[in-house]
């Protein structure tokens, strides 16, 4: 259907005319369908409903609001705020059974928070990313003294349907105010019940806009445990005069949880979920909005922020961490997997998570600990089956290594539910490693012995070797997947872990689009160029070229820093960003080798980042560089410069 829906507001251009697609949504406001410009670009209009009982000074009244308000909402500019295009007032009504509309033109979001959501509860990376994503918009709105007043997970849509690769983006919009210092308290009331805030229940609003945000704050809260339950948030009052408490959960409860909430009630907070992840609700649903942090101070806490995770007593991780996240004990949890000694474990505490899923420690039925990595299903993946079975195949590789140096896998297997989740995912029983990643130590060990530095060496060269041996080739390595089998740094053993990403080479190797967690900025300059031989004994360098500059992080506590002299070769520049080094390494850059370091490392890091792959040595040759006997260059005891990757010989 072609339509020339905006005649009388003098708009030109694209968005004078559409053609109708489908309808998106119906709500008490009006309709929200998508529209193709004539250009082929769809966008999502909001037609709103004018009533036709009232006069017409009352309707342009109406109106006037509703264009002042939007003047507001155009102007924003922000990667996680729906992008509002054009309005217009259309005031001959469609049809006699119709109203006039007032038309609101918007950027179209395929997908929406509450809809992934109710799919399957919100966790591990997604959980971090979506969360920071909401705060960056939040706290953009809040700065252009802005209060969204009906946030909720209907009102957070996502880019596509594709979690992996979407953004998330704040809308709905329309019933926002523009706080100026002179703005008087709404007493009208705006917002779902479920996610409302006592103060705008009670309609005792501050009139101070730095109190007047904080209702997003507690909007912001409820999400989480929609984020984290996939249902609204649930209520219960422990204050009846019968003494049984009475839940108020889902829709049709509107009422008693408005008249709860406004009396100092607020949502249950479940004991199971992460202790980083409850602080941070139980702050937003403080019932003093003065005791609520801002959007601002929430994106600087642990748990949004990410930060590396604790290493109390060891686990594994993944590029993708957070520190603070610990579990409550949990009943035994019952496995789907041909090994019966996965059959039951218990939940100590949660390690890490990363882009594949949670990582715990737990305490096996016979007692041992274990680390267990719960990796979810996707229930609307249409190859879900040929991807477990995936998986399955390397996961069957990796249980028959055995190696000091490598971090054993033991069994695996598929959970439908548990205490910890309500969705299918797949377990991983990995060794537990008690001293935790060997980027966390390099970073707080200072002077590093330059045997300690030689034995660790020999430890991941030792790996290597054995995994090259087999036909493998890591492609991730880096300090993050290395772990320490225990906090006595004197006796400690290194082990390569990190192998799910890495797949048994039958006679080739695959191009960078199969690396799947890296830091992009330490690939090999065939990884980033593309130009991987198929060849396995050139396919297996890119680990050494990894190995390079893991050594040198090792020896500064820093990771590589890479330099370059500009055009007029008198002024030099180092690497700022992942993808300017990722282009300087492509196009024959290698890593900075500073002259302080002792010669053996000098050497063999020369060596390992030769930008021609064939001309790398093997993990063996390396080793056989390392054990010579009475060879001095290696030894020392090195300390690190604090203002630079410099390491001195003292």
């Amino acid at each position: 259907m072609h339509c020339t829906m905006f005649p009388s507001t003098g708009l030109v251009g694209e968005f004078s005319t559409f053609t109708f697609v489908r309808e998106i949504a119906t709500g008490g406001q009006g309709t929200v369908f998508v529209a193709r410009l004539p250009s082929g670009e769809e966008v999502a209009i909001k037609a709103i409903r004018l009533q036709l009982e009232v006069t017409e000074e009352e309707r342009q009244s109406r109106i006037s609001h509703l264009e002042e308000a939007m003047k507001t909402v155009k102007a924003l500019n922000h990667p996680n705020i729906v992008r509002h295009f054009h309005t217009a007032y259309y005031n001959v009504a469609p049809s006699v059974t119709d109203t006039p509309r007032f038309y609101i033109t918007m950027e179209l979001c395929k997908g929406s928070l509450s809809r992934e959501a109710r799919k399957r509860p919100i966790n591990g990376f997604y959980l971090q990313k979506w969360a920071k994503e909401m705060l960056n918009g939040l706290a953009y709105l809040h700065a252009s003294r802005i209060v969204h007043r009906d946030l909720k997970a209907d009102n957070v849509f996502l880019t596509s349907d594709d979690p992996a690769s979407c953004t998330l983006k704040i809308g709905d919009l329309g019933d926002i105010k523009h706080l100026m210092d002179s703005f008087q308290p709404v007493s009208e009331s705006r917002g779902t019940y479920a996610h409302m805030s006592p103060e705008m229940i009670r309609g005792t609003i501050s009139s101070h806009h730095a109190v007047f945000q904080k209702t997003d704050i507690w909007s912001f809260g409820c999400i989480l445990i929609e984020m984290l339950t996939g249902e609204l948030p649930q209520f219960i009052n422990r204050q009846t005069p019968t003494g049984v408490p009475l839940l108020y959960k889902g829709r049709g409860c509107e009422m008693p949880i408005m008249f709860f909430v406004g009396k100092g009630g607020r949502p249950e907070i479940q004991e199971q979920w992460p202790e980083a992840m409850k602080a941070v609700i139980q702050q937003c649903l403080e019932a003093e909005p003065d005791h609520r942090p801002t959007a601002a101070k929430l994106l600087e806490s642990v748990l949004i922020k990410g930060a590396p995770p604790v290493w109390n007593r060891g686990g594994l991780t993944t590029s993708i961490s957070v520190e603070g996240l610990h579990m409550s004990p949990c009943p035994s949890i019952q496995m789907l997997s041909d090994a019966e000694k996965l059959s039951q474990f218990s939940v100590v505490k949660a390690i890490a998570f990363g882009s594949y899923g949670m990582v715990y420690h737990v305490k096996m039925k016979d007692g041992e600990d274990r680390a267990m990595k719960m990796v979810p299903l996707d229930p609307v993946d249409k190859d879900l089956k040929d991807n477990v079975k995936a998986v399955q195949k390397v996961m069957k590789t990796m249980t028959a290594l055995t190696h000091r140096n490598i971090v054993s896998h033991f069994y695996s297997g598929i959970m439908d539910s548990s205490p910890l989740s309500t969705s299918r995912h797949f377990y991983i029983s990995m060794e537990l490693c008690h001293g935790g990643i060997l980027s966390h130590t390099l970073r707080r060990i200072d002077p590093i012995d330059g045997s300690t530095l030689r034995r660790w060496t020999r430890d991941v060269l030792s790996g290597l070797a054995f995994l090259h041996e087999k036909h493998i080739v890591h492609r991730t390595l880096n300090a993050y997947n290395v772990l320490l089998s225990s906090e006595s740094l004197d006796t400690c053993v290194l082990k390569i872990a990190g192998l799910c990403d890495c797949k048994p080479l039958l006679g080739s190797i695959t191009g960078p689009q199969e690396v799947a967690v890296i830091q992009r900025f330490l690939m090999s300059p065939e990884m980033i160029n593309g130009s991987v031989s198929p060849e396995f004994n050139i396919g297996r360098k890119t680990d050494i070229w990894n190995f390079g500059l893991l050594l040198i992080e090792m020896l500064t506590g820093r990771v590589p820093r890479f330099v370059y002299r500009t055009l007029d070769g008198k002024t030099e520049h180092q690497c700022a960003t992942s993808q300017e080094i990722m282009f300087f390494v492509g196009c024959g850059g290698r890593p900075q080798i500073e002259g302080t370091w002792p010669r053996g490392w000098r050497d063999m890091i020369s060596r390992c980042t030769q930008i021609n792959p064939v001309t790398r040595p093997t993990a063996m040759d390396l080793l056989k560089n390392l054990s010579g006997a009475g060879d001095r260059r290696f030894d020392g005891l090195l300390r690190r410069s604090s203002s630079s990757n410099e390491c001195l010989i003292s």
